[in-house]
């Protein structure tokens, strides 16, 4: 599949972690606007009432244009107090917890409905959740709830594998129910390297390159001493490894 890095035209778009509580709370009205508005809910009482959108595991990030809040998404790491996804998925995503896996959630994305570059940014946006979870907080595996009709992107494009289940959705109206997603981390580099890097010449075009391994100077992520992970350690390499069958 070509898919080549991606620009953003804006300039001055930045995406970060936030740094206060009026940032979070912006974050936090994007995302229930966009919700309302999508009708996926009538009120932010939804929201108000998800225990984790206001936890201490959830980190919030969010895309800034000249002060101005135009994206955000989360991570909200498992913990003894569960997932969002917990309460109907619970079944499906212990076998991760099983076997050890450091997993996290994707949650309360959102774009500015009048921002000019909504995928490109959603693009960004991704790449900075990938790469901040993996290189940073040590994850393992994503997990998100998507609302079907935006699964075959994440299928297609982020390499997502949807988890068959069928189980009720408490934080959206049931014509909106959700598939459950996921990315095992470390494999996702296999995968994307693969599909997107094989027989490409210029490796400044490569997505793989892109989306999980290349720093980029419109993201801002924590100084170099928080990483856990090394960006210089061959990770497709790491990847076939894993899969190579265990010698007994």
């Amino acid at each position: 599949m070509a898919l080549k890095a991606p620009r953003l035209k804006d300039p001055n778009i930045i995406i970060r972690p936030v740094r206060n509580h009026r940032e979070i709370a912006e974050a936090n009205a994007l995302v229930c606007n966009n919700y309302i508005q999508e009708g996926y809910w009538d009120n932010a009482e939804p929201f108000q009432k998800n225990r984790h959108m206001h936890s201490d595991l959830r980190a919030v990030f969010i895309a800034e244009t000249k002060g101005r809040i135009v994206g955000t998404g989360s991570l909200v790491k498992d913990s003894q107090e569960g997932l969002p996804v917990d309460k109907s998925y619970g079944d499906v995503i212990r076998k991760f917890r099983q076997r050890g896996e450091r997993i996290a959630e994707v949650s309360a994305l959102a774009i500015d409905k009048s921002y000019a570059e909504q995928r490109n940014l959603v693009i960004f946006l991704f790449k900075y959740l990938y790469q901040y979870a993996f290189y940073y907080a040590h994850i393992d595996r994503f997990l998100i709830a998507i609302i079907a009709r935006h699964a075959p992107f994440y299928r297609s494009v982020y390499r997502f594998e949807e988890i068959p289940n069928k189980a009720n959705y408490e934080y959206v109206k049931p014509e909106f129910a959700p598939v459950l997603l996921t990315l095992p981390l470390v494999e996702a580099h296999k995968t994307y390297y693969e599909r997107y890097e094989a027989g490409i010449a210029d490796k400044s075009q490569s997505y793989y390159r892109f989306m999980l391994v290349d720093e980029h100077p419109n993201l801002q992520f924590p100084n170099k001493d928080q990483m856990v992970r090394r960006r210089e350690i061959d990770w497709v390499a790491e990847a076939t490894l894993r899969q190579l069958p265990i010698a007994v």
